[in-house]
């Protein structure tokens, strides 16, 4: 959604963003670094109604590039319609989030 217009930042190689299951375990090796562990952990998002989480994620940064592109206005909009599939019967908005973590040493 918001990444078309981020696209000149990572392909300026502004933004790495891992693409498969064992790329954290490479991207450390890579740096020097010896993977001595991994794991996943769950870690939902729960916001009290539609505009919260909109406010949420807007607040992260991660779509500044987004904004800049169009507006503030535009990008609250696109989030908002790709947030209701999250948004549950009581206007709460729950998304599952997964992520893989490495530990590594020197």
């Amino acid at each position: 959604l918001a990444q078309r217009p981020a696209e000149p930042e990572r392909a300026a190689g502004r933004c790495w963003r891992p693409g498969g299951r064992d790329d954290l375990e490479d991207l450390a090796r890579r740096a020097g670094l010896r993977p001595d562990g991994s794991g996943r952990v769950a870690c939902p998002f729960g916001y009290a109604d539609l505009d919260s989480a909109v406010r949420g994620l807007v607040s992260t940064g991660l779509y500044d590039a987004a904004v800049r592109a169009t507006d503030e206005e535009q990008v609250a909009k696109e989030l908002a319609e790709a947030l209701r599939p999250h948004v549950r019967p009581d206007g709460t908005v729950w998304m599952r989030n997964l992520f893989r973590y490495v530990v590594a040493m020197t």
